[in-house]
C-alpha cells in the first residue's frame, strides 16, 4: 500500500481513498500508513469507504475511532435506504470534522431527501444506478441548490469514462466548479475502441 500511495503521489494525486470496515486494528494499521505517506497539512486529503457493512451505531463508534486520521468523509456508512440513519451518522461525525457521503441512492427521489435532510455532505452521483443522464441532472441540481460537492462515483468498469462527461455536465451548465473524480486505473483493457458495429 505504501509503494502505491508513493506512486500515486509522485504521478500528481491529491485524493486517495481507502476501505475500512473489517477490523478497527488492521484499519487502524493502513490508515496510519497512509498518513505517514500522504501527511497532514500537505494539501493530501483522504477519504474512506465502508461498503455498507455497518448499522448506524456501528458507523459512529467506527469511526470515532478512526477520527484521528482525519478524513474528508466516510462514504457509504450504512444503507443508503436509510436518510434518517445518513443523518444520524452525519450529526454523530460532524463535530469530529468527518463528512459523510454516498453514491448508492437508485433515484433521484433519495438524493433529494438525503439533501434535504443534511444527512450527506458529498454527493457522488452514479448514472448507471439513478438510470441515465436525465436523473443525474436532476441531482445535479439538487445538489447545487443545497451546496454539496458532487463527487461522481467511478469505481467501476467503464464508470471513469463515463462520469468524465457527467463532471462536465456539471462544471459547464451547474456548479461552474470542477469536481474531484474518482478514477480506478485497473480494467481498461476490457474496452476496446469503438468501430462499425453494423
Amino acid at each position: 500500500m505504501q509503494y502505491l500511495l508513493e506512486e500515486a503521489l509522485v504521478q500528481g494525486y491529491t485524493h486517495f481513498k481507502i476501505k475500512v470496515g473489517g477490523s478497527v486494528t488492521e484499519d487502524r494499521k493502513r490508515l496510519t500508513i497512509a498518513r505517514r505517506v500522504l501527511g497532514y497539512g500537505k494539501g493530501n486529503v483522504l477519504m474512506v469507504n465502508a461498503n455498507q457493512v455497518w448499522s448506524v451505531s456501528e458507523a459512529i463508534e467506527y469511526m470515532k475511532q478512526l477520527a484521528e486520521f482525519k478524513p474528508w468523509f466516510i462514504e457509504e456508512p450504512t444503507s443508503p435506504d436509510d436518510i434518517l440513519g445518513h443523518k444520524a451518522v452525519h450529526d454523530a461525525l460532524r463535530p469530529l470534522g468527518i463528512g459523510v457521503a454516498t453514491e448508492r441512492c437508485a433515484r433521484a427521489v433519495s438524493f433529494k431527501q438525503m439533501l434535504m435532510a443534511g444527512a450527506i455532505d458529498v454527493c457522488q452521483i452514479d448514472a448507471c444506478r439513478l438510470g441515465g443522464v436525465n436523473e443525474v441532472r436532476a441531482v445535479l441540481l439538487m445538489a447545487k441548490k443545497f451546496g454539496v460537492p458532487i463527487v461522481p462515483h467511478s469505481g467501476g468498469v467503464g464508470l471513469p469514462e463515463y462520469t468524465q462527461h457527467l463532471s462536465t455536465i456539471d462544471y459547464v451548465v451547474v456548479m461552474a466548479k470542477k469536481s474531484i473524480l474518482e478514477f480506478v486505473d485497473h480494467l481498461h483493457e476490457l474496452f476496446e475502441p469503438g468501430g462499425d458495429q453494423g
